[in-house]
């Protein structure tokens, strides 16, 4: 791995590119895959995963290949709690099952990932030793592990999209229980970093912001997917501005930095999982917000949907070279690999 160097350190040379780098400095390209686009490329985004010891495998195997053969992407997007109090032997299955798929993946980290009997070290070699693995973890100073980019080049080199992923992070202890984590400041600026070019990019985590509550007070409908979660999340930074008492999200405990940011670099959507009854799409000042679709059978997800089928499947984003995409929700039949419903809108 990479030595590490403070935020201040890694900052200034991505940003100002002064004097020479010191030997094992973290570069700009450290942070960055690549892989090739064509119009029309498809991402799909597989959400709350929690594979654990009681997972079924050989169904739950069968049924990711069944998403990769009915979706043919050209990228997997692993948005976090692909493990839940999982072994060494379960997650090694998960993620030989991914490899096995033949397509480039990405993985960010949510809140579960490190939960289960094996160390982190084992985790982090996990999910970028495959050779489909685009995943980029960087031994820095900067918070959390799963913090980089895919660049999507056109043929003459030039970035066409750039795929963000961010660590939201896991559970903040404190004397009356725990509250979810956030995105730091430094992750904040280790993205405004790569996004040097005015190229359009999407942003991938696990733990929603504040601004999905912002975006919840303006359009409850939202563009596509329902609110089925039965929290009672209020923001109790004194910067938050939310017009209800309560929110039906599970959001990090701090009001972060990253959706300014994010405004300001040509950003086009922002998703997460976590909140596993929950796969609603909102538009706030201008990006569009929102949910995956719980991918996992287990654990639990919303059986009661106004539209009457379960909400777990995929989530799916088809890009264009003009900077918009199709966003696809596809919901699966309990317990069967039929498609029971899918819902899309197209963002411009």
């Amino acid at each position: 791995m990479i030595k590490a160097v403070s935020a201040a350190a890694l900052l200034s040379l991505l940003l100002l590119a002064s004097c020479g780098p010191e030997k094992g400095t973290p570069k700009r390209e450290d942070y960055i895959s690549e892989l090739s686009f064509r119009d029309d490329f498809k991402i799909v985004q597989l959400a709350d995963l929690h594979w654990g010891k009681a997972t079924p495998m050989e169904e739950e195997k069968a049924y990711l290949r069944a998403i990769a053969e009915r979706e043919d992407p050209d990228l997997i997007v692993i948005t976090g709690d692909s493990l839940l109090t999982a072994d060494a032997y379960v997650a090694s299955t998960l993620y030989d099952t991914i490899e096995s798929l033949g397509v480039p993946y990405a993985v960010t980290y949510g809140n579960h990932d490190y939960q289960g009997t094996y160390s982190p070290d084992f985790m982090d070699n996990l999910v970028t030793s495959g050779s489909n693995s685009v995943t980029r973890i960087v031994d820095d100073d900067v918070h959390g592990a799963t913090n980089y980019a895919v660049e999507l080049n056109r043929e003459d080199g030039s970035v066409a999209w750039r795929i963000n992923l961010i660590d939201s992070g896991s559970l903040i202890v404190e004397s009356s229980g725990y509250v979810y984590d956030y995105i730091r400041d430094e992750q904040t600026d280790l993205y405004r970093s790569l996004q040097n070019d005015g190229a359009p990019n999407l942003l991938f985590f696990h733990i929603p912001l504040y601004e999905w509550a912002y975006a919840y007070d303006i359009d409850e409908e939202g563009l596509v997917g329902e609110i089925n979660e039965h929290s009672t999340w209020e923001g109790e930074n004194e910067d938050f501005e939310g017009k209800k008492e309560t929110y039906p999200f599970f959001a990090g405990q701090v009001h972060s930095s990253i959706f300014a940011a994010a405004k300001e670099s040509n950003c086009k959507g922002m998703f997460v999982g976590h909140d596993h009854s929950n796969d609603w799409v909102s538009s706030y000042e201008g990006i569009a917000l929102g949910y995956g679709v719980k991918t996992g059978r287990g654990l639990y997800y919303a059986n009661d949907g106004e539209k009457g089928f379960p909400r777990v499947g995929y989530a799916s984003y088809v890009l264009s070279g003009d900077g918009s995409y199709d966003l696809s929700h596809v919901y699966f039949e309990d317990g069967t690999l039929i498609e029971h419903g899918r819902e899309s809108i197209h963002v411009g």
